[in-house]
């Protein structure tokens, strides 16, 4: 379910400038600093591979991951997440989702508010609120880095939050999940005047 569910959450936010390979590359450092044996080299080969991507994709991107290459980042991350997790216990497993928050929300939030207006949810579109986001300011750079501070603090959170006992980690947990779910909101308020382009 997870390999699914990422695979597609990274195609879905693959739509700007540098998003999908920076929250990768994160993510997967924060992977590799955490878990021990292979899964730790894993993290680092991903991370490493994501940050010789990044040049030719960010800030100006002369290069696409497309479905692929997207899909292909998505699976990576559900695989490390999943071996992340089994090498924890059950409540410090969970501690992996911090770094994952902002793509989780925008990708699942977005798809079922395309659900509830009855919208053919399975067809492109650009609605995330990255997108809105970017159209918005006209910019990709601001919307892809902000997602990168919000991934890192998310990593940083996961690492201060290791010795801590369960109670104490779920209400982080929901803690985070319910900043994350209220910036979503926030960026997707109707604006006057709002551009419609993206400078690329």
């Amino acid at each position: 379910v997870l390999g699914v569910g990422l695979t597609n959450a990274w195609n879905f936010m693959d739509g700007i400038d540098g998003l999908a390979a920076g929250q990768a590359a994160i993510i997967a450092t924060a992977i590799a600093i955490v878990v021990t044996g292979a899964d730790r080299w894993l993290g680092a080969a991903l991370a490493a591979a994501c940050v010789g991507f990044l040049p030719m994709n960010f800030p100006k991107a002369k290069i696409f991951l497309g479905d692929v290459g997207s899909g292909a980042l998505g699976f990576s991350i559900a695989a490390l997440v999943v071996g992340t997790a089994a090498q924890q216990p059950p409540s410090r497993g969970l501690l992996v989702l911090l770094p994952l928050a902002a793509f989780l929300s925008d990708a699942t939030f977005t798809l079922a508010k395309r659900v509830i207006r009855g919208e053919q949810w399975w067809s492109a579109h650009v609605d995330h609120t990255y997108q809105v986001w970017a159209r918005r300011i006209r910019s990709h750079r601001p919307v892809t880095l902000a997602y990168c501070v919000w991934a890192g603090a998310g990593s940083a959170l996961w690492l201060a939050l290791r010795d801590q006992d369960f109670s104490f980690i779920t209400m982080s947990l929901s803690a985070w999940y319910t900043a994350t779910t209220l910036m979503w909101f926030y960026l997707r308020r109707p604006r006057d005047g709002a551009p419609s382009g993206i400078r690329e």
